[in-house]
Protein backbone atom coordinates (compact mmCIF):
# COMPACT_ATOMS: atom_id res chain seq x y z
CA UNK A 1 0.00 0.00 0.00
CA UNK A 2 2.86 2.05 0.71
CA UNK A 3 4.19 1.29 -2.22
CA UNK A 4 1.20 2.43 -4.26
CA UNK A 5 0.33 5.68 -2.79
CA UNK A 6 4.46 6.66 -3.28
CA UNK A 7 3.02 5.85 -7.25
CA UNK A 8 0.04 8.09 -6.93
CA UNK A 9 2.06 10.83 -5.66
CA UNK A 10 4.83 10.48 -7.96
CA UNK A 11 2.30 10.62 -10.87
CA UNK A 12 0.56 13.41 -9.56
CA UNK A 13 4.14 15.42 -9.18
CA UNK A 14 4.85 14.54 -13.04
CA UNK A 15 1.64 15.90 -14.25
CA UNK A 16 2.23 19.28 -11.79
CA UNK A 17 5.20 19.67 -13.92
CA UNK A 18 4.25 18.70 -16.96
CA UNK A 19 0.97 21.41 -16.35
CA UNK A 20 3.40 24.36 -16.04
CA UNK A 21 6.10 23.50 -18.46
CA UNK A 22 2.97 23.33 -20.79
CA UNK A 23 1.76 26.78 -19.25
CA UNK A 24 4.68 28.42 -19.96
CA UNK A 25 5.17 27.37 -23.37
CA UNK A 26 1.30 28.29 -24.31
CA UNK A 27 2.04 31.64 -22.82
CA UNK A 28 4.63 31.82 -25.01
CA UNK A 29 2.93 31.24 -27.97
CA UNK A 30 0.37 33.07 -26.92
CA UNK A 31 2.51 36.12 -26.51
CA UNK A 32 4.36 35.55 -29.87
CA UNK A 33 1.33 35.72 -31.88
CA UNK A 34 0.28 38.90 -30.87
CA UNK A 35 3.94 39.93 -31.66
CA UNK A 36 3.78 38.83 -35.04
CA UNK A 37 0.36 40.31 -35.60
CA UNK A 38 1.79 43.61 -34.40
CA UNK A 39 4.85 43.09 -36.95
CA UNK A 40 2.40 43.29 -39.57
CA UNK A 41 0.10 45.77 -38.92
CA UNK A 42 -3.04 44.33 -38.19
CA UNK A 43 -5.41 44.93 -35.02
CA UNK A 44 -6.41 42.56 -32.37
CA UNK A 45 -9.89 44.29 -32.47
CA UNK A 46 -12.00 45.94 -34.87
CA UNK A 47 -11.38 48.99 -32.71
CA UNK A 48 -8.19 50.34 -31.33
CA UNK A 49 -5.71 48.08 -30.08
CA UNK A 50 -6.19 46.86 -26.66
CA UNK A 51 -3.14 46.97 -24.64
CA UNK A 52 -2.39 44.27 -22.54
CA UNK A 53 -1.24 44.96 -18.74
CA UNK A 54 2.16 44.01 -17.64
CA UNK A 55 1.78 40.86 -14.94
CA UNK A 56 1.17 42.23 -11.52
CA UNK A 57 0.51 40.18 -8.14
CA UNK A 58 1.71 36.91 -7.52
CA UNK A 59 1.95 35.87 -11.31
CA UNK A 60 5.29 38.94 -11.31
CA UNK A 61 6.87 38.12 -8.20
CA UNK A 62 7.25 34.94 -9.12
CA UNK A 63 8.68 35.89 -12.46
CA UNK A 64 10.68 38.01 -11.09
CA UNK A 65 11.90 35.09 -8.72
CA UNK A 66 12.25 32.87 -11.36
CA UNK A 67 14.73 35.47 -13.25
CA UNK A 68 16.78 36.27 -10.28
CA UNK A 69 17.46 32.69 -9.63
CA UNK A 70 17.94 31.71 -13.27
CA UNK A 71 20.75 35.08 -13.59
CA UNK A 72 22.83 33.43 -10.34
CA UNK A 73 22.76 30.05 -12.25
CA UNK A 74 23.70 31.71 -15.76
CA UNK A 75 26.71 33.15 -14.64
CA UNK A 76 28.64 29.83 -12.90
CA UNK A 77 27.06 27.87 -16.02
CA UNK A 78 27.02 29.96 -18.95
CA UNK A 79 27.10 26.50 -20.98
CA UNK A 80 23.72 25.75 -19.71
CA UNK A 81 22.14 29.05 -20.50
CA UNK A 82 23.34 28.74 -24.19
CA UNK A 83 22.42 25.64 -24.20
CA UNK A 84 18.72 25.99 -23.15
CA UNK A 85 18.63 28.76 -25.48
CA UNK A 86 19.28 26.75 -28.44
CA UNK A 87 16.54 24.35 -27.26
CA UNK A 88 14.20 27.12 -27.12
CA UNK A 89 15.52 28.92 -30.52
CA UNK A 90 14.90 25.39 -32.42
CA UNK A 91 11.26 25.08 -30.73
CA UNK A 92 10.35 28.41 -32.46
CA UNK A 93 9.74 30.12 -28.43
CA UNK A 94 12.22 32.86 -28.80
CA UNK A 95 11.56 36.03 -27.68
CA UNK A 96 8.72 35.25 -25.44
CA UNK A 97 9.52 33.97 -21.95
CA UNK A 98 13.58 35.00 -21.42
CA UNK A 99 15.85 32.33 -20.97
CA UNK A 100 16.72 33.61 -18.01
CA UNK A 101 13.61 33.30 -16.49
CA UNK A 102 13.14 29.72 -18.20
CA UNK A 103 16.25 28.47 -16.62
CA UNK A 104 15.06 29.64 -13.10
CA UNK A 105 11.35 28.04 -13.39
CA UNK A 106 13.34 24.77 -14.22
CA UNK A 107 15.72 25.57 -11.10
CA UNK A 108 12.42 26.00 -9.10
CA UNK A 109 10.26 22.52 -10.57
CA UNK A 110 13.77 20.87 -9.38
CA UNK A 111 13.28 22.01 -6.10
CA UNK A 112 9.73 21.63 -5.47
CA UNK A 113 10.70 17.87 -7.32
CA UNK A 114 13.75 17.48 -4.77
CA UNK A 115 11.16 18.63 -1.27
CA UNK A 116 8.38 16.13 -2.38
CA UNK A 117 11.21 13.36 -2.86
CA UNK A 118 12.65 14.10 0.90
CA UNK A 119 9.00 13.21 1.86
CA UNK A 120 8.86 10.23 0.10
CA UNK A 121 12.27 9.60 1.92
CA UNK A 122 11.20 10.24 5.28
CA UNK A 123 7.89 8.45 4.66
CA UNK A 124 9.86 5.00 2.91
CA UNK A 125 13.27 5.03 3.81
CA UNK A 126 15.80 3.90 1.45
CA UNK A 127 13.19 2.85 -1.77
CA UNK A 128 12.17 7.02 -1.50
CA UNK A 129 15.27 7.42 -2.72
CA UNK A 130 14.38 6.00 -6.23
CA UNK A 131 11.47 8.49 -6.15
CA UNK A 132 13.65 11.45 -4.95
CA UNK A 133 15.92 10.95 -8.27
CA UNK A 134 12.53 11.01 -10.14
CA UNK A 135 11.01 13.67 -8.73
CA UNK A 136 14.10 16.14 -9.16
CA UNK A 137 14.83 14.65 -13.03
CA UNK A 138 10.90 15.27 -13.81
CA UNK A 139 11.30 18.74 -12.49
CA UNK A 140 14.77 19.58 -13.71
CA UNK A 141 14.08 17.91 -17.52
CA UNK A 142 10.54 18.29 -17.52
CA UNK A 143 10.66 21.50 -19.21
CA UNK A 144 13.62 20.48 -22.07
CA UNK A 145 10.97 17.77 -22.34
CA UNK A 146 8.26 19.95 -23.87
CA UNK A 147 10.79 22.23 -25.67
CA UNK A 148 12.24 19.07 -27.86
CA UNK A 149 7.83 18.22 -28.32
CA UNK A 150 7.44 21.56 -29.70
CA UNK A 151 10.66 21.41 -31.63
CA UNK A 152 9.61 17.75 -32.96
CA UNK A 153 6.42 18.94 -34.20
CA UNK A 154 7.54 22.32 -36.20
CA UNK A 155 10.26 20.17 -37.79
CA UNK A 156 6.80 18.11 -39.30
CA UNK A 157 5.03 21.29 -39.70
CA UNK A 158 8.12 22.75 -41.58
CA UNK A 159 8.51 19.21 -43.53
CA UNK A 160 4.78 19.30 -45.00
CA UNK A 161 4.81 22.98 -45.72
CA UNK A 162 8.29 22.96 -47.62
CA UNK A 163 7.33 22.05 -51.27
CA UNK A 164 4.61 24.57 -51.39
CA UNK A 165 6.94 26.85 -50.18
CA UNK A 166 9.27 26.14 -52.96
CA UNK A 167 6.24 26.49 -55.28
CA UNK A 168 4.97 29.68 -54.27
CA UNK A 169 9.32 30.89 -54.76
CA UNK A 170 9.48 29.15 -58.43
CA UNK A 171 6.20 31.20 -59.05
CA UNK A 172 7.81 34.59 -57.57
CA UNK A 173 11.21 33.86 -59.78
CA UNK A 174 9.33 33.20 -62.80
CA UNK A 175 7.92 36.56 -62.46
CA UNK A 176 10.78 38.39 -63.00
CA UNK A 177 11.59 38.67 -58.76
CA UNK A 178 15.19 38.07 -57.12
CA UNK A 179 15.18 35.90 -54.37
CA UNK A 180 15.70 38.12 -51.15
CA UNK A 181 12.32 40.07 -52.96
CA UNK A 182 10.62 36.29 -53.23
CA UNK A 183 11.14 35.70 -50.03
CA UNK A 184 9.91 38.26 -48.70
CA UNK A 185 6.80 38.12 -50.60
CA UNK A 186 6.05 34.36 -49.86
CA UNK A 187 6.12 35.06 -46.05
CA UNK A 188 3.87 37.91 -46.41
CA UNK A 189 1.41 35.48 -48.18
CA UNK A 190 1.78 32.46 -46.27
CA UNK A 191 2.22 32.05 -42.91
CA UNK A 192 3.72 28.95 -41.60
CA UNK A 193 6.69 27.83 -39.08
CA UNK A 194 8.93 28.01 -42.22
CA UNK A 195 7.75 31.73 -43.30
CA UNK A 196 8.88 32.06 -39.32
CA UNK A 197 12.26 30.77 -40.02
CA UNK A 198 12.89 32.91 -43.92
CA UNK A 199 12.17 35.77 -41.64
CA UNK A 200 14.72 34.92 -39.38
CA UNK A 201 17.30 34.44 -42.57
CA UNK A 202 16.49 37.74 -43.72
CA UNK A 203 16.98 39.13 -40.81
CA UNK A 204 20.13 37.90 -40.49
CA UNK A 205 21.22 39.09 -44.09
CA UNK A 206 20.07 42.47 -42.83
CA UNK A 207 22.51 42.60 -40.14
CA UNK A 208 25.33 41.97 -42.52
CA UNK A 209 25.19 37.89 -42.39
CA UNK A 210 25.93 36.27 -45.64
CA UNK A 211 23.28 34.46 -47.55
CA UNK A 212 24.78 31.24 -47.46
CA UNK A 213 25.98 31.31 -43.27
CA UNK A 214 22.59 32.42 -42.82
CA UNK A 215 20.96 29.78 -44.58
CA UNK A 216 23.01 27.47 -43.08
CA UNK A 217 22.07 28.15 -39.31
CA UNK A 218 18.44 27.96 -40.78
CA UNK A 219 19.36 24.29 -41.79
CA UNK A 220 21.23 24.03 -38.73
CA UNK A 221 18.55 25.52 -35.99
CA UNK A 222 15.65 23.26 -37.97
CA UNK A 223 17.91 19.96 -38.25
CA UNK A 224 15.77 18.73 -41.49
CA UNK A 225 18.19 17.17 -44.20
CA UNK A 226 15.46 18.31 -46.69
CA UNK A 227 15.75 21.90 -45.58
CA UNK A 228 19.78 21.66 -45.61
CA UNK A 229 19.91 20.11 -49.31
CA UNK A 230 17.81 22.65 -50.28
CA UNK A 231 19.92 25.69 -48.41
CA UNK A 232 22.87 23.95 -49.77
CA UNK A 233 21.39 23.88 -53.55
CA UNK A 234 20.52 27.95 -53.44
CA UNK A 235 23.93 28.90 -51.74
CA UNK A 236 25.30 27.22 -54.96
CA UNK A 237 23.67 28.33 -57.48
CA UNK A 238 24.15 31.58 -56.50
CA UNK A 239 28.25 31.05 -56.40
CA UNK A 240 27.83 28.54 -59.97
CA UNK A 241 25.59 31.26 -61.64
CA UNK A 242 23.33 28.01 -62.22
CA UNK A 243 19.39 29.43 -63.34
CA UNK A 244 17.75 29.05 -59.73
CA UNK A 245 14.09 28.59 -61.15
CA UNK A 246 15.54 25.44 -62.73
CA UNK A 247 17.20 24.76 -59.11
CA UNK A 248 14.36 25.41 -56.97
CA UNK A 249 11.75 23.56 -59.54
CA UNK A 250 14.47 20.14 -59.22
CA UNK A 251 14.64 20.29 -55.46
CA UNK A 252 10.86 20.56 -55.12
CA UNK A 253 10.56 17.56 -57.18
CA UNK A 254 13.49 16.03 -54.83
CA UNK A 255 11.37 17.01 -51.49
CA UNK A 256 8.23 15.58 -52.61
CA UNK A 257 10.48 12.09 -53.61
CA UNK A 258 12.07 11.90 -50.11
CA UNK A 259 8.11 12.67 -48.07
CA UNK A 260 6.93 9.49 -50.40
CA UNK A 261 9.88 7.41 -49.54
CA UNK A 262 9.68 8.54 -46.27
CA UNK A 263 5.67 7.63 -45.88
CA UNK A 264 6.35 4.17 -47.48
CA UNK A 265 8.89 3.76 -44.98
CA UNK A 266 6.48 4.22 -42.47
CA UNK A 267 3.85 1.92 -43.64
CA UNK A 268 6.37 -1.14 -44.49
CA UNK A 269 6.67 -0.06 -40.06
CA UNK A 270 3.28 -0.05 -39.68
CA UNK A 271 2.69 -4.06 -39.20
CA UNK A 272 5.67 -4.05 -36.90
CA UNK A 273 4.01 -1.69 -34.73
CA UNK A 274 1.03 -3.53 -34.56
CA UNK A 275 2.42 -6.47 -33.34
CA UNK A 276 2.57 -4.93 -30.03
CA UNK A 277 -0.81 -4.39 -29.66
CA UNK A 278 -1.90 -7.73 -30.97
CA UNK A 279 0.43 -9.83 -28.68
CA UNK A 280 -0.29 -7.61 -25.36
CA UNK A 281 -4.12 -7.15 -25.84
CA UNK A 282 -6.38 -8.93 -28.68
CA UNK A 283 -4.50 -12.50 -28.25
CA UNK A 284 -4.61 -12.91 -24.74
CA UNK A 285 -8.58 -12.18 -24.85
CA UNK A 286 -8.86 -13.99 -28.14
CA UNK A 287 -7.33 -17.27 -26.75
CA UNK A 288 -9.39 -16.70 -23.48
CA UNK A 289 -12.71 -16.54 -25.45
CA UNK A 290 -12.13 -19.78 -27.20
CA UNK A 291 -10.59 -21.50 -24.91
CA UNK A 292 -12.66 -20.71 -21.76
CA UNK A 293 -15.53 -22.44 -21.99
CA UNK A 294 -13.50 -25.67 -23.10
CA UNK A 295 -11.32 -25.39 -19.92
CA UNK A 296 -14.73 -24.83 -17.70
CA UNK A 297 -16.04 -28.24 -19.45
CA UNK A 298 -12.64 -30.38 -18.96
CA UNK A 299 -12.66 -29.19 -15.12
CA UNK A 300 -16.35 -29.64 -14.29
CA UNK A 301 -15.84 -33.43 -16.31
CA UNK A 302 -13.00 -34.05 -14.03
CA UNK A 303 -14.39 -32.95 -10.83
CA UNK A 304 -17.25 -35.15 -11.93
CA UNK A 305 -15.11 -38.33 -12.61
CA UNK A 306 -13.05 -37.77 -9.52
CA UNK A 307 -16.28 -38.23 -7.51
Amino acid sequence: MPLMQAGVIALVVAIGVGLIAAGLTRWRQRALMRRRVRSVGLELTAAKPVEMPPPTGRASTARQVATRVGSGLAERFPGEIGALATRLDRAGLTGGVETVELLGWKVVSAIFGGLVGVWFVVKLGPIGLILFALCVGIGWFGIDFMLSRYHSARRSSILRDLPTVMDLLVLSLEAGMGLDRALRTVIQEYRSPLSDEIRHVLRDMDLGIGRGEAFERMALRVGLDDLRSVSRAIVQSEQLGVSLVSVMQTQSREVRLSRRRAAEAEALRAPIKMLIPLVLFILPTLFMLLLAPVGLRAAAALSGTLR
